[in-house]
């Protein structure tokens, strides 16, 4: 059975769809079938994957019934795609008219994801019900954040929203991990600012940092521009190594969950 992970931060600008994209990567070089579902208007897991949505279905298409999951789903690099596009932002009132599309994404993932080991969903930065469906569907939730002071802000907000989800639908949700990015080991705010952030993550999220921190580096939008992920791009750059890393430890914690 495939193993769900919502990639969610209420806060925008913090790397999500960088750490799906790169996190569909590594799991494929660690030879996991993978799936990525892109739930966020902004389709930036759609463009960092090249795929095109124009006169094409997108998850929008899928979540109204007027496609079916193949008719949807597109091959990419980084593994499958069911990709978005900004004409989701408009149906998020029609999704909200009908409580029981709560359980739209669950229902798509169990009747047509059998065959992937790992799904990852890229949430956008806000808890509508199109991300609280995502939620209830997934195993996992991992946070990927700055190392930065404003950060800690949104931890709060953000185990409001998963203990919605749990209370509500699905008990079983955990997050897996928040996931350090633009990390500087040497300013003597980042490594106060992890400090803060472990003891938050322990408090609200229940859960730890990972041991993996993603450091910025110009590899990242490049291979962006390029279309390739940062293994494609530049396989040897620390950076690459990092997210490898990072898809490892991914793949332990789950495994150590169960």
């Amino acid at each position: 059975m495939a193993v769900t992970i919502s990639i969610f931060n209420q806060k925008g600008g913090v790397g999500k769809s960088t750490t799906a994209s790169n996190l569909m990567a590594g799991l494929q070089l660690k030879k996991k079938k993978v799936l990525g579902i892109d739930i966020d208007p902004q389709g930036n897991l759609t463009k960092l994957c090249g795929v095109n949505t124009e006169d094409e279905n997108t998850v929008l298409e899928l979540l109204a019934g007027d496609a079916t999951f193949i008719q949807t789903v597109k091959p990419t690099a980084f593994g499958d795609l069911l990709p978005s596009d900004r004409n989701l932002a408009g149906y998020e009132r029609q999704f909200v008219a009908d409580v029981s599309n709560v359980y739209a994404m669950k229902d798509i993932i169990e009747k047509n994801c059998t065959a992937y080991d790992f799904i990852i969903i890229d949430c956008p930065p806000n808890a509508g019900m199109i991300t609280m469906s995502a939620l209830i569907a997934s195993n996992y939730a991992i946070v990927p954040s700055e190392a930065e002071y404003f950060s800690l802000d949104g931890v709060n907000e953000i185990a409001k929203t998963v203990d919605s989800a749990k209370k509500r639908l699905n008990p079983n949700l955990q997050v897996l991990g928040v996931l350090l990015i633009k990390y500087q080991p040497r300013r003597i705010l980042t490594r106060k600012i992890e400090s803060t952030m472990q003891r938050l993550a322990e408090q609200y999220l229940h859960c730890g940092l990972f041991e993996t921190k993603i450091g910025y580096s110009v590899a990242i939008p490049e291979s962006q521009a390029a279309r390739q992920s940062i293994f494609e791009y530049d396989a040897k750059s620390k950076i690459a190594k990092a997210y490898l890393s990072f898809a490892e430890e991914v793949v332990t914690g789950v495994k150590k969950n169960g």
